[in-house]
């Protein structure tokens, strides 16, 4: 895992926004350098997170999610919803 440093950045006057302002959300210092080199990183912003680096990582860090298996009424309301909707789009067309 790689820790990386994000900042909320005082952005330079433009065109729409005549006075600097905050950027509208947090950037590396290296994504700021690219979108606006003139912006500066307010310091009590400071957000590390830890990025993977790693296929093995992306793995190890996604959620597992199985659900809860449906009831046999909910299996029967279910299929009935789609039978009608089916009806109505037949109709319909």
């Amino acid at each position: 895992m790689k820790d990386v440093e994000y900042f909320t950045f005082m952005m330079p006057p433009s065109i729409w926004k005549k006075k600097p302002h905050p950027s509208s959300f947090k950037m590396s210092i290296e994504q700021a350098a690219q979108r606006c080199p003139e912006a500066t990183p307010i310091m009590s912003t400071r957000e590390v997170r830890s990025l993977p680096e790693t296929a093995e990582e992306m793995q190890r860090n996604q959620i597992k999610h199985n659900g809860r298996a449906k009831t046999p009424e909910e299996e029967k309301l279910q299929a009935w919803l789609v039978s009608r909707i089916g009806m109505k789009s037949e109709k319909l067309g």
